[in-house]
């Protein structure tokens, strides 16, 4: 399964279970050959079996990250949540990551039943060290719904503001790590607009979810396969899942409202196991917004000098897609998808081939009049992207 996913072209991989440390030596062998293929790894796990010799073994793959799972810091709610998880070790093994210098997050699940943890938990988590943090609504699982632990609307706006409280005052980078309907965030959280307001749904669109037996889903939430990769390819499973990008499973009262392409009504599966319909509206969405957020323009104003050096970014991923084009990414978490021309990427290739070079001499090089709109576009965009770098100087004279 992992030959066929690496001959697919994928980008990134999050490797989760169940607890994949359950399996440590295939966990262990599976990092290391997606690392190997260039891919961005991550890890979920609850690092109860965490143990030096395995985190070592990890680090030198060049994991990527983790995703930790941590309901409570209460030893009480965190035995009970975890169905007996033992919290020393998890907090000794936290220890053991945060001296490592490995990448990770916290993830705390939240229902009522830990519901009141949040700013304690998070208190506890920065005392450790911990530099980020995310609180994630409990979501429903299509197949035993638990509607007695599901947050109430006004719950979430509470956890919200929690979470932006824990940014303030702890100094901890926040998160939600799941895509929520935007209507949910009160109006003064919108105008901070945190990093978790720009996740959205992306299942069947950004990514897949393959079990362990090769079943190919939309996400890991959606028990509905579409294919199995043992048996068809991924480009195959993957052209089954139309429905997923053509905003057939949006809620008809979200279609008036201006976010829907940074939104999706939020998590269609909770929806189902709520409304009995995948087209059912999220249990905690509001009215839709009737006007357009101010979008946050990332571009920057670019001044351009012939003396300037430029460097290809050290990572580069990419893939041919249909129609001669061309998808890239050259961040550490794939953040910045690019699709490009058969003439654009053959532009790239040569870039990377030359770089770091000023762009005066970039310019004569390529054959290009350094004042072309065209040539001063296309290094700004690649800039604006983040596959090339700048520097004020040239550094070659």
């Amino acid at each position: 399964m992992a030959e066929k996913i690496v001959e697919a072209g994928v980008f990134s991989m999050v490797i989760t279970g169940g607890e994949p440390l359950v399996r440590k030596h295939l966990t262990k062998h599976l990092i290391k050959y997606f690392k190997d293929c260039n891919m961005h790894v991550s890890l979920n796990t609850n690092l109860l079996l965490l143990d030096q010799e395995a985190l070592e073994y990890m680090m030198g793959c060049y994991l990527d990250g983790m995703l930790i799972s941590c309901p409570s810091l209460n030893a009480e709610t965190y035995r009970f949540m975890t169905g007996g998880g033992n919290l020393t070790r998890f907090l000794q093994n936290t220890k053991l990551v945060i001296a490592n210098k490995q990448h990770f997050a916290i993830n705390m699940v939240v229902n009522r039943h830990n519901f009141h943890d949040i700013r304690e938990t998070a208190k506890g988590c920065a005392d450790l060290g911990v530099e980020r943090f995310g609180a994630t609504p409990m979501g429903l699982n299509l197949q035993n719904p638990d509607l007695d632990n599901l947050l109430t609307r006004d719950q979430v706006v509470s956890l919200i503001e929690e979470l932006m409280w824990i940014q303030e005052n702890l100094g901890m980078k926040v998160d939600i790590f799941e895509a929520m309907a935007k209507c949910v965030f009160p109006a003064w959280v919108k105008a901070k607009n945190p990093f978790f307001m720009k996740r959205k749904c992306q299942a069947g669109k950004t990514i897949v979810s393959v079990s362990n037996n090769g079943d190919v889903r939309p996400c890991s939430h959606n028990p509905r396969a579409h294919g199995n990769i043992l048996r068809e390819s991924l480009e195959a499973i993957w052209e089954k899942m139309g429905e997923w990008r053509d905003h057939q499973m949006v809620p008809e009262r979200c279609r008036s409202c201006k976010q829907i392409t940074n939104c999706y009504g939020g998590c269609r599966i909770t929806a189902k196991a709520y409304t009995n319909d995948c087209k059912g509206e999220d249990p905690w969405m509001d009215n839709p917004i009737s006007n357009s957020e101010k979008s946050t323009n990332n571009s920057r104003d670019i001044s351009l000098e012939p003396s300037m050096v430029v460097s290809f970014s050290k990572i580069f991923r990419w893939r041919k897609e249909k129609d001669d084009c061309y998808l890239m990414s050259s961040t550490p978490g794939n953040q910045n998808p690019t699709m490009i021309n058969e003439h654009m990427f053959s532009f790239v290739e040569q870039l990377r081939g030359i770089t770091p070079i000023s762009l005066g001499e970039l310019s004569r090089t390529t054959g290009c009049d350094f004042g072309n709109i065209d040539f001063q576009r296309v290094i700004k965009l690649l800039i604006t992207r983040n596959f090339l770098t700048l520097s004020e100087t040239n550094q070659q004279s």
